[in-house]
């Protein structure tokens, strides 16, 4: 055991930095059909090393920690136990099994990330060390995705979805997820590059950004494609803003790099793979007339009713909340978008919810055990409803409260401003608005492990500037 106190951040720094490999991995075994080592290797080290921190070593907040995952193990329990007493067919509820590993992994990675924050003698040089790779990571991703692209050997963003539509994610499984992991750590890029790392030269610095936004412009998706502005823009005045009332330098590049992005990805709009979807999707729209796509009017088909009678307490909710949303097609054709699978999944999501019994309420309705082409691509809809308040409160309860303490923080030093924080602050606010509205975030692990490494840096620039308030 004492080589594996010595070497532990070694070996998740080491995990982190082959992130990219195995997600290459991941996608080559969905194309071949091969099993894929990355899965047994990514919950082998994040579960197998929370085991060992959580029952073994002492740290700061174990107990509370520890309190925390057990409260998901128990309702992970409940939740798989009501659907088992209530003739799930097993084959569903092992996929909705492997569904909460995905939400066990995002948070046993937080766990093990804070645990080598708390534990580490000198926390800057720590943080700083894991900005850089976090860093170093992205870019590999990005250089895969630019590579693929020069050569021609890049997989489309939908080949899956719509192979009509445009956009590139390179050798990776998921377009989206790729586009929302560049979007939330691209702010502790530009604050690493920029205000941490003063050894590299300020075109390397440059090409860096270039290199990312450019993947980003490709993917093809408008939640990526418009983030962009989401960032640059509050970034050009809390930048100006901060450095004015602390009356530094105000850091040009920087600026410069932001009003760049907002002026390149302005004027190429038009040219760019978003809006060629866009445009499709408004002409699918016009053809649609607000009818349901055959995907979802094809759902009772599905392996969830096998078996079940019309008498089924989930038959009955599931046609209450169809002839519902019929209903409100009818009655407001002008906002109800038949060709937008998403938002009919949303609707359909909370009216089955309002429908089924208690028991539901309290745990979920399921999210792998919902017919496919139901199935929620909206994370907060899906902890909310799929898995229930519980469980949404439950695995976002440390998230919410550092957000908003990190909120509060910024506001309150509203004339004594500290980059970091507000570099912090906006990509995780980013991270709840795109978990919001679009989804493949927290639930993915090839994100939640980045967006862990978010939080534990927000951690620390409250610790920081409480040490700073301190010695003053």
């Amino acid at each position: 055991m004492k080589w594996l106190d010595k070497h532990i951040k070694t070996i998740l720094f080491v995990f982190i930095l082959i992130q990219p490999c195995l997600d290459l991995i991941s996608y080559n075994s969905v194309v071949t059909g091969i099993f894929s080592i990355s899965s047994i290797i990514k919950p082998f080290v994040i579960y197998g090393l929370t085991a060992y921190v959580v029952l073994l070593k002492n740290f700061k907040h174990k107990n509370k920690i520890f309190i925390w995952l057990l409260a998901f193990a128990g309702y992970s329990g409940l939740h798989l136990i009501m659907f088992y007493f209530k003739d799930y067919q097993l084959g569903l509820i092992i996929s909705e099994f492997r569904f909460l590993l995905n939400l066990g992994y995002s948070m046993c990675s937080f766990v093990l990330f804070y645990y080598l924050y708390e534990t580490s003698e000198e926390k800057t040089d720590f943080i700083n060390s894991f900005m850089k790779l976090l860093v170093q990571v992205v870019l590999v991703y990005a250089f895969v995705v630019f590579i693929s692209i020069a050569f021609n050997i890049s997989t489309l963003t939908y080949e899956h979805a719509d192979p009509y539509k445009l956009g590139y994610k390179g050798l990776f499984n998921n377009g989206s997820i790729l586009g929302h992991m560049f979007i939330l750590t691209l702010p502790i890029m530009i604050y690493y590059l920029f205000f941490v790392d003063q050894k590299i030269n300020v075109f390397l610095k440059l090409f860096a950004i270039a290199i990312v936004s450019y993947v980003v412009w490709n993917i093809g998706t408008k939640v990526t494609f418009f983030s962009i502005f989401l960032i640059c823009v509050p970034l050009v005045f809390a930048t100006v803003y901060t450095n004015l009332m602390s009356k530094k330098t105000i850091s040009r590049n920087v600026i410069l790099t932001f009003v760049a992005t907002i002026l390149i990805f302005g004027a190429t709009y038009t040219f760019s793979p978003t809006y060629k979807n866009t445009v499709i999707n408004s002409l699918v729209s016009e053809a649609s007339m607000g009818k349901v796509s055959s995907e979802i009017k094809d759902s009772s088909k599905s392996e969830t009713f096998v078996g079940r009678s019309e008498t089924d307490e989930f038959v009955i909710a599931h046609n209450k909340a169809m002839n519902d949303l019929n209903e409100l097609y009818r009655k407001y054709p002008d906002y109800m978008d038949g060709s937008d699978n998403r938002q009919f999944q949303v609707f359909y999501t909370a009216l089955l919810y309002r429908h089924l019994p208690l028991e539901y309420k309290f745990l979920g309705t399921g999210y792998r055990l919902l017919p496919l082409g139901l199935q929620p691509e909206n994370d907060m809809v899906m902890l909310m409803f799929n898995f229930g308040p519980l469980a949404f409160l439950i695995v976002l309860l440390p998230y919410l409260l550092i957000t908003l303490k990190l909120g509060l923080t910024v506001l309150f030093k509203l004339f004594k401003p500290e980059l970091l924080q507000i570099y912090t602050l906006l990509a995780i606010m980013l991270f709840f608005a795109i978990s919001s509205f679009a989804g493949y975030t927290i639930t993915y692990t090839n994100y939640s492990i980045y967006l862990a490494i978010v939080f534990v840096v927000a951690l620390y620039s409250l610790d920081a500037l409480k040490a700073g308030d301190d010695n003053e």
